[in-house]
């Protein structure tokens, strides 16, 4: 249908206009400040064309919901907007984009950012510039690249709540982005060299997916043997942070003595018996049931059964680290 093919048109000028520098999305996930993506998953986007993932059920239903939240805009503010579609670019730095939602119409140099949310946390009381900093980045993205003074960032929280936020163009910030994305744009994308990996859950799966042992066992560089000190290190680290929590929480039983709860300024504390549990040991029944059947085959019935409902899952690559010897500094 002409309309559907419109759609998918539009879809792929919009991908592909995102591909050819970096947009106002990008911004916090290159600067760690996004739980939706990282440098590594915005790198992937660029250069494999493989985007990162963070769309979903939310995210479509923000996109379906911008006209509604443009309309809560205009009832409160008593500000029109007009929608733009166009795609733009920096004028000095061609590798800056972005897509835009909305500008106060009349007033092009104020954009109106519109977002849906499920709570409230995080998010400042309405009027104010208290948003978080991952929306923050995205805005002064926006306004960095079209020359905006000011972006009013809507926001519809679940069904009940609706506020609007009034963000200020940020010079002091604009000229360290651009020197960030700058390093990012050319030494990464340009220059098709991955950035490190963070500790997040999508550079972890990546990895992961991404590794096929050889076999092999290769010797360190200086470098490299550097960060397994590093990692060494921090696993000492953690172990002694887990020892001073586990001594934290045996101090509190020992003062709890027969009570199950401790309340305080810093929270609830419960320590109680669960409720009982029943398991089943299907192994052993099954081994009695084969047992009990007066035939010859009862051991093949066993296996084949077995056989039958056995479930099997691929291997996955384990991260094993094995440190120096105790007696050894670290």
């Amino acid at each position: 249908m002409p309309e559907e093919q419109e759609a998918l048109d539009l879809q792929r000028e919009f991908a592909e206009h995102q591909r050819s520098g970096i947009g106002a999305t990008d911004t916090p996930k290159i600067l760690g400040l996004s739980r939706y993506g990282t440098p590594l998953t915005v790198y992937r986007d660029k250069v494999e064309g493989k985007p990162d993932g963070g769309s979903g059920l939310p995210a479509w239903l923000g996109m379906q919901l911008q006209s509604t939240v443009a309309e809560l805009y205009r009832s409160a503010t008593g500000s029109r907007v007009r929608a733009d579609t166009k795609h733009h670019r920096h004028p000095a730095y061609s590798w800056l984009v972005c897509h835009l939602d909305y500008r106060v119409w009349g007033d092009a140099k104020t954009l109106v950012e519109c977002k849906t949310r499920a709570y409230t946390k995080g998010w400042g009381p309405d009027g104010s510039t208290d948003i978080p900093p991952d929306v923050w980045a995205q805005v002064q993205h926006e306004m960095l690249v079209t020359g905006a003074t000011r972006c009013h960032v809507a926001v519809l929280f679940g069904h009940h709540t609706f506020r609007v936020y009034d963000i200020p163009r940020n010079l002091v910030f604009h000229t360290a982005l651009v020197e960030k994305l700058q390093t990012f744009w050319f030494d990464n994308v340009v220059a098709q060299i991955p950035p490190e990996p963070t500790g997040h859950d999508l550079d972890t799966s990546y990895l992961s997916s991404n590794h096929h042992d050889d076999g092999t066992v290769i010797s360190a560089t200086p470098e490299q043997a550097a960060l397994v000190r590093l990692l060494a290190e921090r696993i000492g680290y953690l172990n002694d942070a887990q020892e001073a929590v586990e001594e934290t929480k045996n101090r509190i039983k020992a003062l709890l003595g027969d009570a199950v709860g401790l309340q305080s300024p810093y929270g609830v504390i419960t320590w109680k018996t669960t409720a009982e549990r029943e398991y089943v040991e299907w192994k052993k029944v099954a081994e009695d049931l084969a047992e009990a059947l007066d035939s010859e085959y009862k051991d093949n019935i066993l296996s084949e059964t077995a056989y039958d409902h056995t479930i099997r899952k691929p291997g996955v690559p384990r991260f094993l680290f094995e440190g120096l010897a105790a007696d050894m500094e670290v």
